[in-house]
């Protein structure tokens, strides 16, 4: 359980809090991908998604400034603001703060957080929720029978008469109605060959690749992580680069401990560290705190990312605002990641912006925001100041995954889910909450729901399909909705589809400021309010 912590008044900025406790232990080993060996993504090219640009992991790939000749103008610029190093894990020093007194965060910063992390970057079209919906409920029925979550283990069981259901699809599909065989039994794609096909290699066979009988499913993905690092001002060397890169290393390890029982992997890519020019103008030089989306942040992220849609891009800073925030708002944005959906999705910002101090052993906001960044929102969907309004609605996952949002609940351990017949309270362990005791059983914070979320929105956005992948035209007239699979239900596609495309977009604008002051207000009057830890 992590320490109660009682606020006063809102508008409290960052609390300390001693932290004793001693670096998990890792039982899990990442996969390492050598930063020598290219990655290609696979194109994705069927008549139910839109085309992904197929790009790649080039060698090397963590040297896009200092060795490349990139020509676009905010790249240049943003390239002469620097000196970098590259810090290599041979350099990896103890850290003399290990065991200091972490950041807590206060529900303010949370609503920050839900602000900066409402969703996509535009809308999703008809076509690819259409996808998305019928590929995350196939992998969703796959993993429940072979491979669930841990803390959905012996719980999740799928109806039989489902089998039987009719086509509820409006689109034509070349598939008669005698050829949808069960989802139980294509053969499951495993890493070696995820990554054989991936790279441009097909594997030759007679079997039409989209029958849903013969079709394989990925089961584990790998995912590269890429440090930057923004020193706040020229030679500012309270934070040892040997031990940012020991947090970092420690943070993976937390990180592969939570993902790796889903089959999600990742390895450290690289650690670069920029030093601002000594002198210069202030912007180039001061920077202590930056602003979500601010012109010299998006030029430092257009620069420095890994030009690979399934390889992350993490930029650690000293200082984050929202964009909205008042000059005398000194409250800390925690972090944000891009989800990988939306039309409009800028790929050159995409990966994750968080503080610097939140990358340790028990980071749990580097935890959350991958989630973000692998597709999944919030399991309260959204914070209410009136209980009347919670619960309205929901994401498309289980009924027993949607947690409430009212202000006076969303941080307490102890939550009713929504959807809950019998009214009974249970500890919120989830990842994507902000519960108090989210991640406090190791391996439990994430679902299986959320698990097929993550693989069906990384292979349909970041991945691409690979040759004999299963792929949505070939399920399209099997399943649509993880909740009527479990129901025992025919699906209802163009409902699933909806719910999909209903999703929150972003819009950094001043237009959040009336929801966060609302809330606020509320949390002003309360005293005894628990804060979580990241």
């Amino acid at each position: 359980m992590r320490p109660l912590f009682f606020l006063l008044a809102a508008g409290h900025t960052l609390a300390q809090l001693v932290d004793t406790s001693t670096p998990a232990d890792v039982t899990a080993t990442p996969t390492t991908i050598p930063t020598s060996t290219p990655l290609v993504d696979a194109t994705t090219a069927t008549d139910e998604t839109t085309t992904t640009p197929t790009d790649s992991l080039s060698a090397p790939v963590d040297s896009f400034i200092s060795s490349g000749t990139p020509t676009d103008t905010a790249v240049l610029a943003a390239a002469t603001e620097f000196t970098i190093v590259d810090v290599t894990e041979g350099e990896a020093t103890p850290d003399p703060d290990a065991d200091k007194p972490r950041l807590d965060t206060t529900p303010a910063q949370h609503l920050l957080e839900l602000e900066a992390n409402k969703g996509p970057e535009g809308p999703i079209s008809p076509e690819n929720a259409r996808a998305v919906a019928i590929l995350e409920t196939g992998l969703f029925e796959h993993f429940a029978v072979n491979a669930p979550a841990p803390v959905d283990a012996a719980y999740l069981t799928i109806p039989d008469n489902i089998t039987n259901c009719t086509p509820q699809n409006k689109r034509r599909s070349l598939l008669s109605t005698e050829r949808i065989g069960s989802l139980l039994r294509p053969r499951v794609i495993g890493p070696l060959d995820s990554e054989f096909h991936a790279a441009g290699n097909e594997k030759r066979s007679l079997v039409p690749i989209d029958d849903p009988d013969n079709c394989e499913w990925t089961e584990r993905l790998d995912i590269p992580v890429y440090f930057r690092y923004v020193q706040p001002e020229y030679k500012h060397n309270e934070i040892s680069k040997g031990a940012l890169m020991t947090r970092i290393k420690d943070q993976l390890a937390f990180a592969n401990k939570e993902y790796n029982p889903l089959g999600i992997y990742f390895s450290l890519g690289g650690l670069k560290v920029y030093d601002p020019v000594e002198k210069g103008t202030k912007e180039q030089m001061d920077w202590y705190v930056l602003t979500k989306n601010e012109a010299k942040l998006l030029r430092w992220q257009k620069a420095t990312r890994v030009d690979s849609k399934r390889a992350l891009t993490v930029w650690l800073v000293y200082g984050l605002r929202s964009p909205d925030a008042k000059p005398e708002d000194t409250t800390q944005l925690l972090g944000y990641g891009t989800f990988p959906d939306g039309e409009n999705k800028d790929w050159t910002k995409d990966g994750i912006v968080m503080l610097q101090d939140l990358i340790w052993k028990n980071g749990g906001t580097f935890i959350h925001e991958v989630g973000h960044w692998l597709g999944l929102r919030h399991v309260f969907y959204t914070i209410v100041d009136k209980k009347a309004d919670d619960c309205k609605k929901g994401d498309g996952l289980l009924d027993t995954t949607h947690f409430p949002g009212f202000i006076d609940e969303v941080f307490n351990c102890r939550q009713v889910p929504c959807k809950s017949k019998d009214k009974k309270e249970v500890p919120n362990l989830n990842w994507m909450s902000y519960s108090d005791c989210q991640g406090d059983v190791p391996g439990h914070g994430f679902t299986t729901d959320q698990k097929a979320r993550m693989f069906a929105y990384f292979v349909h956005y970041r991945k691409g399909y690979a040759s004999m992948e299963c792929k949505p035209k070939a399920l399209i007239k099997k399943r649509s909705s993880m909740q009527d699979l479990l129901d025992g239900k025919c699906p209802d596609i163009d409902k699933q589809i909806e719910i999909i495309q209903s999703t929150p977009i972003q819009e950094d604008k001043e237009d959040g400021a009336s929801m966060r002051s609302a809330s606020m207000a509320v949390i002003a009057g309360a005293v005894g309010v628990m804060a979580w830890m990241l």
